[in-house]
């Protein structure tokens, strides 16, 4: 009989003690699935930032883009108003040449008619 309550003291014993490493494991187990969870919060707020900023990101390059065409277009722009520009100075510089010769051509005309008026005074002053 005695054998037999040793044994199961012992048996009683180990029980008990399969029954606190059983709960230590539950602990640990519950620990880690805590950390895992706290991990998982933790990357899904990772890739909401990466995709907020991969979102800014792209929202940059195509203000840059944005302005990158504006800034093409304001050149283009200016490129054909230098062009304009001096086609109308060589337009003016044409009308300018033009003008001289008139009034040369106006001078010379005035000069005859002088001439005309003077040789008709002359020949009424003979008639």
């Amino acid at each position: 009989y005695s054998a037999a309550a040793s044994l199961l003291n012992k048996a009683q014993l180990s029980i008990a003690e399969h029954q606190k490493e059983h709960q230590q494991l539950q602990d640990s187990l519950g620990q880690l699935e805590q950390a895992n969870s706290e991990l998982r919060h933790k990357g899904e707020e990772s890739d909401k930032a990466v995709s907020e900023l991969e979102a800014r990101l792209l929202s940059a390059k195509q203000e840059i883009d944005d302005k990158s065409h504006l800034a093409k277009t304001g050149i283009e722009r200016a490129e054909t108003l230098e062009h304009d520009i001096k086609r109308l100075n060589r337009q003016v510089d044409s009308a300018e040449q033009v003008k001289k010769v008139l009034l040369h051509e106006a001078a010379a005309t005035n000069a005859e008619i002088a001439q005309i008026k003077t040789l008709l005074e002359q020949g009424e002053q003979k008639v």
